[in-house]
């Protein structure tokens, strides 16, 4: 039953709504008649009423106030507002907060139960969608291992590098991991020829009861999470980590208990440990980087990196995607992004001093080669001021990654500058060929997206493109070229003005 509540000034008008709505609305209880807005917000809160119908004077000079701090307390209320033709422009700016309608004194029957039928109508889609949402969520947490092991996933390859929607995340989906962190892999060993005898399902019982040995393990501990990463490999996130000897133990515990249980072989990689959350990702860099020493290693066995590495501890923190996206942003001529992407570049090498001699101009040497090979990938005919906006004879010199920073920012600038260059002769020509197409097809149906198609572009940057070149809107054009076609044929006057017209 939908509850109501009445709010006027004027006595006369609530006892007259009470009476029609009880007479034709058997279904609308009214739960009380305010006369004053005095302590109105409480009020509300007390009656706890679906729908307020209210004159918008009762709230006097503060009525959007009153209307949309209710609103924001009460997100599920909803208004009808009723007041003169002169309040119709304030009853119109409250309609964004919960609103759902207004009428003009005096008020006619047949007009309020327009307005509240309109308003059941409201709450009984407010009601469907609270219903769909509430088995949404039901079903939403039936999956939410879904979204936990993407979170991990994510987090693992550094996707995510807030550190405090890592800490919310990892606190949302119970993953209950203190610092230190610290990540281990584990790689089933010979996976392409234990396959060869096993049917789909049989493989994923095989690496789903691995994960439960893992899980099993873990709670004894309690303080790490694991997740399937491929079908071959699971990945843990241990927090609070051991020393290292007593990590060595616990894994190699694992690898035997697998082989026990499983007749299955696997070698754990063991990554770092580190207290920043972040740093997980480098982590689990290491252990992957870890397994890839099984061949002289040994299979079978637990391989942390600090044995195989000891002195490495740049080439898992050096963020390799990020020097991708910023050799292609150079090629498309996006400085501000590669002004961004180099000063975390930057500042991922100063956590890793002291840095080996020679090694800054080494990595500042290959983010140039990288551009240069892209461009030419492109197409583009950069070669010819390459070498001056990037002189190498300087780069080989560099010492330290400020002049590093400064030398690569300033390079940068002025070959986006010089990218951009070139891309405007191209954009010139694809605008004339866009025009060309439009001066020979002006009579057919053109669309900016069929054009765009034509012109091997995107609907947007074509319009963008052909704004700034002709000053005007390609539409405008296509127009324009109509016009003239017009013209010279009421000139010629071999046709009527409807033949001329349909042409």
């Amino acid at each position: 039953m939908l509850r109501v509540l009445l709010a006027d000034t004027d006595g006369e008008n609530l006892k007259n709504f009470k009476t029609y709505i009880k007479m034709a609305f058997p279904d609308i209880r009214i739960v009380g008649g305010l006369n004053s807005s005095a302590n109105f917000i409480s009020q509300v809160k007390e009656l706890s009423p679906d729908l307020i119908i209210a004159d918008i004077r009762f709230f006097g000079a503060a009525a959007t106030r009153m209307i949309r701090d209710t609103y924001e307390f009460f997100p599920d209320k909803r208004f009808i507002i009723y007041g003169t033709y002169n309040d119709a422009d304030y009853m119109e700016k409250v309609m964004e907060y919960g609103v759902c309608d207004y009428l003009y004194r005096p008020v006619k029957p047949a007009d309020l139960e327009k307005c509240l039928n309109h308003a059941k109508k409201v709450f009984e889609d407010i009601s469907r969608m609270g219903s769909e949402r509430e088995r949404l969520v039901g079903r939403y947490k039936d999956n939410i291992s879904l979204f936990r092991d993407k979170f991990m996933i994510n987090l693992l390859n550094g996707s995510i590098q807030d550190i405090n929607e890592i800490i919310s995340s990892l606190e949302y989906f119970g993953i209950g991991l203190l610092p230190d962190y610290a990540v281990f892999t584990v790689r089933i060993d010979h996976f392409k020829k234990i396959i060869l005898t096993l049917d789909e399902m049989e493989k994923h019982l095989l690496v789903y009861k691995i994960l439960l040995i893992i899980n099993e393990g873990l709670a004894r501990v309690k303080n790490g999470a694991a997740v399937v990463n491929n079908l071959n490999e699971l990945t843990v996130i241990m927090g609070d980590s051991p020393a290292l000897f007593d990590t060595v133990d616990f894994c190699e515990e694992l690898r035997l208990d697998i082989l026990h249980q499983t007749q299955v072989n696997v070698t754990v990689g063991l990554g770092r440990v580190y207290n920043d959350p972040r740093d997980i990702a480098v982590s689990y860099k290491e252990s992957e980087a870890a397994l890839r020493y099984r061949h002289y290693m040994g299979y079978g066995t637990v391989i942390p990196i600090q044995f195989v590495e000891p002195m490495n501890n740049i080439t898992y923190r050096y963020p390799l995607d990020k020097e991708e996206r910023l050799v292609y942003s150079a090629v498309t001529g996006e400085y501000k992004e590669c002004k961004i992407l180099l000063e975390q570049i930057i500042a991922a090498l100063r956590q890793c001093s002291p840095l080996p001699e020679r090694l800054i101009p080494k990595i500042m040497l290959d983010i140039l080669f990288s551009i240069n090979r892209f461009a030419s990938e492109q197409h583009m005919n950069v070669e010819e001021r390459f070498s001056s906006i990037f002189p190498t004879h300087e780069i080989i010199k560099l010492d330290t990654l400020d002049k590093a920073q400064a030398m690569m920012d300033a390079a940068l600038k002025g070959f986006c500058a010089y990218v951009l260059e070139l891309r405007s002769g191209d954009n010139a020509k694809l605008v004339e060929k866009v025009k060309a197409y439009i001066e020979e097809h002006f009579n057919e149906n053109i669309s900016l997206t069929r054009l765009a198609a034509h012109a091997g572009t995107t609907p947007e940057f074509l319009s963008n493109i052909f704004l700034k070149a002709e000053g005007r809107s390609v539409y405008q054009y296509a127009i324009s070229i109509r016009m003239q076609s017009a013209e010279r044929l009421l000139k010629e006057g071999a046709l009527s003005i409807d033949e001329v017209a349909a042409a």
